[in-house]
């Protein structure tokens, strides 16, 4: 059986379903990350599974999140025998590393298990019926400028500071919120994640590839135009449109920040302004995509903060 003052006792678990008991003294011994991080496996493992006809080398899938638990229970033990500082800042956050680098290209992968095709049409019509056109062809258009594509695409490529940031400030500088302020976030990744799978967009820079009107139109700018061209030619693919998580998750860590750090807070706002603008100017998202990202925003936001409640009480009780 599990003893909370001994740790993880992984025959116990070996025998059959987890019970009650044990399920809460699991919960009580992980951090709340690696928690969301683990169920965030399991139902898309469960879904791999179902599905695994329209997935090609889809056990390849199921053996990476088998390696990915074992990794959680190794930085547990680690960290358990030895406490020292960097193995409980690798053990924090290895959760949103591996759910960044790993799982988000994945969705490319698995958004196509239900619906065979993108649903981009469907974005693009309710553009045309809300706007009358699609904001993202004549945004670029209007603001050819060199030195704004530039100043846009600082903003786009801020979004992975923007994440890790405040979190390195919560770690390091107010440990005693650093696991709510990590929880949120990876949360939030995770549930919009969760949406790509199951409603397939690859957004404009994709279902239009041919691009040449608007490259004629958007100059190739400085370093930042370069540094975010080579992130979309190496690390984006046909997922993620809808809602945009860049504009979702950004609101987050503004109410991260907002809540823990306001230092913190008015130094990311204007930045995550210029990446909610260059969203759209980039044509990484329709302008619906925008408002889908905030609307999921808030609503992740708040269900991250009742689950997180959720597990302090269990924790402490």
């Amino acid at each position: 059986m599990f003893d909370s003052n001994k740790g993880i006792n992984v025959r116990g678990y070996s025998r059959g379903f987890l019970s009650k008991v044990q399920v809460i003294s699991l919960v009580k011994v992980l951090q709340p990350s690696e928690i969301i991080f683990i169920l965030y496996i399991l139902l898309t493992g469960i879904y791999i599974a179902l599905f695994r006809n329209n997935l090609y080398n889809y056990y390849e899938h199921l053996l990476i999140r088998l390696a990915f638990v074992t990794a959680v229970v190794i930085n547990y033990l680690c960290e358990k025998k030895y406490p020292y500082q960097a193995i409980g800042f690798f053990r924090q956050f290895f959760p949103i590393a591996a759910s960044g680098l790993y799982f988000y290209t994945e969705t490319g992968f698995m958004n196509t298990m239900i619906f065979p095709h993108h649903l981009d049409p469907y974005l693009i019509q309710l553009e045309y019926s809300l706007f009358g056109c699609m904001p993202s062809d004549i945004f670029c258009v209007k603001f050819p400028h060199k030195w704004f594509n530039e100043l846009l695409n600082f903003g786009y490529f801020s979004y992975f500071f923007i994440i890790l940031i405040p979190l390195f400030v919560t770690h390091f500088i107010k440990k005693k919120i650093t696991h709510e302020a990590t929880f949120i976030a990876l949360f939030s990744l995770l549930a919009f994640y969760l949406f790509f799978i199951v409603f397939p967009t690859a957004g404009p820079q994709f279902h239009y590839p041919d691009l040449t009107f608007m490259q004629n139109h958007i100059p190739d700018a400085y370093i930042f135009r370069f540094l975010v061209k080579q992130i979309q030619d190496f690390g984006e693919t046909t997922t993620g449109a809808f809602p945009s998580s860049h504009v979702g998750v950004t609101l987050v860590m503004l109410y991260v920040t907002f809540k823990f750090s306001r230092k913190a807070f008015y130094i990311i706002l204007p930045i995550s302004i210029l990446l909610f603008f260059s969203t759209v100017y980039i044509r990484a998202h329709y302008f619906v995509d925008v408002i889908g990202g905030v609307i999921f925003g808030i609503i992740f936001i708040i269900l991250a903060n009742l689950a997180f409640q959720f597990l302090r009480k269990i924790k402490e009780s």
